[in-house]
């Protein structure tokens, strides 16, 4: 095989964007060849985890994962690669992922092998998790601890509810008539929620897409894409167990793909209520509130939680099975994206 990358595949690896799955599909034998070879990392070591992004979702993609995984001879970017890629192509990759993390050596590795057990881990992964907990280094604590409370609501699992959000930290929009943006909310049309659906398939913490009800919603220059579970917000159903309850997709300004950007998960509060968390997928919360039941849905009430870069924010409307019905998205003041470095005199 010659050591000069063919055009076909140089296009691919050295273009700007995710290489597309159908002009890899359509790559001569040779061709294939030769880009599997740099994903096992035989050539062009620079290029691996280009490489092997290319075989997200195909037969082969598992393995040339699990391999990357496995290379201690690798650097921690390629191997990181293979935990994420494996949890999002293999959906049986829990056994794997368990099994690598006890003696993982690199920070940057251990944290995507948590952020895959969060993405598709089952019955295995919630003791497993329990177990890491008291010798997890600080700095994967608060995400492995997350992980496990995600796989719990996944699984319906009462005892691992997430911890609350201390008042302080809670940052509701000011009353009106201070500045406010207000979001729009509309269903999306079937075009769009079935790219969104294709866009976060292997991101959806076990939310069942085809069931799911899509509306879009605007906010500024900003177009996210939020994903209900229709079962949670059904009229006069009654939540018994945690769930995950929705998800938001953040819409790329460049080409148009949908990423997934917070889970939303939601637990029991009394006989009528729920408590609504809206976490990034490593963790950290980004809005809190509740919501109580009525005759169309969940009427409920979120508030921004502070952090670096916040925006005062309050989040009402109400969500039936279908989707929205009402919709307010106020915002007030911004925090600072992050704390000065102090300077020495």
């Amino acid at each position: 095989m010659s050591s000069e990358l063919s055009p076909p595949v140089a296009q691919i690896l050295r273009g700007e964007h995710t290489p597309d799955p159908a002009s890899v599909a359509q790559l001569p034998p040779d061709d294939s060849a030769q880009l599997a070879a740099i994903a096992r990392g035989e050539s062009r070591a620079a290029l691996r985890v280009k490489a092997l992004s290319c075989f997200t979702g195909t037969a082969e993609g598992g393995e040339l994962f699990r391999a990357a995984l496995e290379d201690r001879d690798a650097d921690d970017t390629v191997r990181a690669a293979g935990a994420t890629l494996l949890s999002r192509t293999d959906g049986t990759a829990e056994t794997d992922l368990l099994a690598a993390l006890p003696d993982e050596p690199s920070a940057v590795v251990r944290h995507k092998i948590v952020a895959g057990l969060a993405r598709i881990g089952a019955e295995q992964a919630v003791p497993a998790l329990t177990d890491m907990l008291d010798d997890a280094p600080a700095d994967l604590r608060d995400h492995v601890a997350f992980a496990r409370s995600v796989v719990a609501y996944r699984l319906g699992r009462t005892g691992f509810e997430l911890p609350g959000v201390r008042p302080e930290d809670v940052l509701p929009a000011p009353a009106p008539p201070q500045p406010a943006e207000v979001g729009q909310a509309e269903p999306a049309p079937v075009g769009t929620a079935s790219k969104v659906a294709a866009d976060v398939a292997s991101d959806n913490y076990g939310l069942p897409l085809d069931s799911s009800p899509v509306t879009t919603v605007r906010c500024g220059a900003r177009t996210y894409a939020v994903i209900v579970n229709a079962d949670v917000f059904a009229p006069y159903s009654r939540l018994e167990r945690p769930a995950v309850a929705g998800l938001v997709a953040s819409r790329a300004p460049v080409d148009g793909s949908y990423h997934t950007s917070m889970i939303v998960l939601c637990h029991p509060d009394g006989a009528s209520g729920l408590h609504i968390a809206v976490h990034h997928p490593s963790g950290p919360a980004r809005y809190v509130g509740s919501g109580t039941r009525s005759e169309t849905g969940i009427e409920f009430e979120l508030a921004a939680v502070r952090g670096p870069g916040a925006v005062e924010t309050t989040i009402t409307g109400v969500c039936g099975r279908d989707g929205f019905t009402e919709f307010a998205f106020t915002t007030g003041r911004a925090l600072p994206a992050k704390a000065p470095t102090p300077v020495e005199e």
